[in-house]
């Protein structure tokens, strides 16, 4: 129950799209990191060129010529 003394007052338009994009960089931010993280990207940034593939066939199938 609200107090004789609490008024609400709307937020201002420009703090409303503060809020959403804060939202969106944040969104943005954790899903491109989590991306990166889960890819190895850092892999893709090394000098060693096998590295990248190293990963991805450790126990495929290779197919006989």
């Amino acid at each position: 129950m609200l107090s004789a003394g609490f008024v609400l007052t709307p937020m201002p338009a420009r703090a409303i799209t503060m809020v959403i994009l804060g939202v969106a960089v944040g969104l943005a931010a954790g899903i491109g990191g989590y991306t990166f993280i889960y890819a190895r990207g850092a892999s893709y940034l090394t000098e060693d060129p096998c590295r990248v593939d190293r990963h991805g066939t450790q126990g495929a199938a290779v197919p006989s010529p």
